[in-house]
């Protein structure tokens, strides 16, 4: 699983990327042989600088030809938006493999489909 983290008008320290590394393994873990690749945004998208709001964009791109999953989370602190746009985004990820469970089911070996043959 290849994973990008992009700031835009925004600096990104350590304590932030810290914190999406640890969201993301712990968010995700359960799906890593399904994703291809992870790309998250944090941008500031205020244009007046008492209108303080960062954005978090997260795209996870998956294999096996099924779509994307793209969240947007607009909120005054930073790391709340980085929480929620994950969270959503693990959500959305279980909705969509559990609405398709054949394209995550590994084909059986010969000796399994011999032994459940013999066992029928």
């Amino acid at each position: 699983m290849n994973m990008s983290i992009n700031f835009h008008r925004i600096n990104g320290d350590g304590h932030t990327i810290d914190h999406i590394d640890r969201r993301l393994a712990f968010a995700l873990a359960h799906f890593k042989h399904a994703i291809k690749s992870v790309e998250i945004t944090i941008s500031n998208v205020s244009e007046y600088k008492e209108d303080i709001n960062k954005q978090c964009t997260l795209v996870i791109k998956l294999k096996r030809r099924l779509p994307n999953i793209i969240i947007l989370e607009q909120q005054q602190d930073l790391l709340l938006a980085i929480d929620r746009c994950i969270s959503r985004a693990s959500q959305n990820l279980t909705r969509q493999l559990k609405r398709k469970p054949h394209f995550w089911q590994d084909k059986p070996s010969s000796k399994t489909a011999a032994f459940a043959a013999q066992a029928y």
